[in-house]
């Protein structure tokens, strides 16, 4: 490689107008991931550029509608949708086949795409992902906050977008407003009221079409996606690797060792079979 890291931020015009926002880390001929933020979240993950283009990768983190500097779409009803987006972000950057990550609420959103996109996604890492709200054991082990969270969404969406615009303040009147979160409400509580709507209702696609490698983590401790509905959804996508740790919370992906197993497992899979 001879080219320089970096670590652009950039915008898309997307076909029906709106504008798609990501930042681009480590080498513009590294090995393709991308990485998908939580709910709430950002393009803003404060990566070191110069580590990722050493360990010879090239990761993208795009911001879904109503995120960041990312327009809302008002014709996105399901996690289904966010996969239009990505295989457009992926044409304009030239990029042809590639891993997905997904941090979070950011874990359906790249199932959707390991589901859809077969021919170009190579592998699926869903690291503290919910899952589909229609297992019985979605609600296992849940925060207070992320139960109401979701039973609004659920049975009370009307009542969302005051919720999602108070949590919106909340960040602000903390001085968050550059921060990976804080970056979320920039435009207020919109891009986090349509995760919470897509996630409360049928994702929009079978999780038994997924064809390709999927290596699921969770920590066994994680009270903000039910470790017990974690595993119902490993049973019910067709080439899981699930791994799950005993000891760990939901930022499962903040321990430096677990982050190099991850890391490990999807750099043994290649690009081109």
């Amino acid at each position: 490689m001879n080219k320089a890291p970096h670590t652009p931020e950039g915008i898309e015009a997307l076909p029906d107008g709106r504008s798609l926002s990501y930042c681009h880390y480590g080498h513009p001929e590294g090995v393709p991931i991308f990485q998908f933020h939580g709910t709430p979240g950002s393009r803003i993950f404060g990566l070191d550029s110069e580590q990722i283009s050493d360990a010879g990768l090239r990761v993208v983190t795009p911001e879904r509608p109503g995120y960041g500097r990312s327009s809302p779409n008002p014709n996105a009803l399901v996690v289904a949708d966010w996969v239009r987006d990505i295989q457009v972000l992926a044409d304009r950057l030239q990029i042809d086949r590639f891993h997905v990550l997904g941090v979070s609420g950011g874990g359906p959103f790249a199932l959707a795409c390991a589901g859809l996109l077969p021919h170009r996604v190579v592998t699926a890492t869903v690291v503290a992902s919910p899952a589909p709200i229609d297992f019985a054991s979605f609600w296992t082990g849940l925060s207070l906050l992320n139960r109401t969270l979701f039973l609004v969404s659920r049975n009370a969406p009307a009542l969302l977008p005051a919720l999602c615009a108070g949590l919106a303040l909340i960040k602000k009147d903390r001085g968050e407003a550059r921060t990976h979160e804080g970056e979320a409400f920039r435009q207020g509580g919109i891009g986090l009221e349509a995760d919470l709507r897509a996630l409360a209702r049928n994702w929009g696609f079978p999780l038994g079409s997924i064809r390709v490698p999927v290596f699921l983590w969770h920590g066994e401790r994680d009270c903000m996606a039910s470790p017990t509905a974690a595993k119902r959804l490993a049973e019910a996508i067709p080439f899981c690797e699930p791994y799950f740790v005993p000891e760990a919370g939901h930022f499962i992906g903040r321990d430096p060792a677990i982050a190099q197993r991850m890391l490990n497992r999807i750099l043994s899979v290649p690009l081109v079979n």
